[in-house]
């Protein structure tokens, strides 16, 4: 299999989520109805659908797949510490009852060059991480249960922790 070569640059797909995650926000917190969100949904897909390409987007129904995916194309270094956080909200999530489907996003990133300590590496293919999760009858409770499963919740996970609060 050859490695997959990324179409989405990483400033529109970070523009994209910005404004799914907002969307995402009032679904959350029952601002918008599901309908809503879909018909909401559609209207961004149309909006960044020649910059955010789907086929950049891949899914995996098991975390050895997703592992797999990672080391088969190399891309494992550097995201080991999301992909342990995707797992701790995956097995909240199965915990609880629902169903995840593990993600993620490659992307062509700003500056392929990065910079660790005295390790400097180029990377063309930049990927981001996710799980979806799904089931009847999700609870906020439920919900803020799974975003603070990691050890380490990260900024999106606090910011939707501390609106399903209000």
């Amino acid at each position: 299999m050859d490695k997959p070569k990324p179409k989405t640059h990483e400033k529109d797909l970070c523009a994209f989520e910005r404004e799914r995650h907002d969307l995402e926000d009032l679904l959350f917190t029952g601002k918008i109805k599901s309908d809503e969100y879909e018909r909401r949904n559609d209207e961004l897909m149309k909006k960044y659908g020649e910059r955010v390409f789907p086929e950049d987007t891949h899914y995996f129904d098991t975390f050895a797949e997703y592992e797999a995916f990672f080391t088969q194309f190399n891309l494992k270094d550097g995201v080991n510490g999301a992909l342990s956080h995707e797992k701790s909200h995956a097995q909240k999530a199965l915990e609880l009852g629902y169903s995840v489907r593990y993600g993620c996003t490659l992307f062509i990133p700003k500056n392929p060059v990065s910079i660790q300590g005295s390790i400097v590496t180029v990377a063309e293919t930049r990927a981001r991480p996710f799980v979806n999760v799904f089931g009847e009858g999700m609870t906020s409770e439920g919900l803020r249960e799974i975003l603070m499963a990691p050890e380490d919740p990260s900024d999106r996970d606090n910011d939707m922790y501390h609106k399903l609060e209000e």
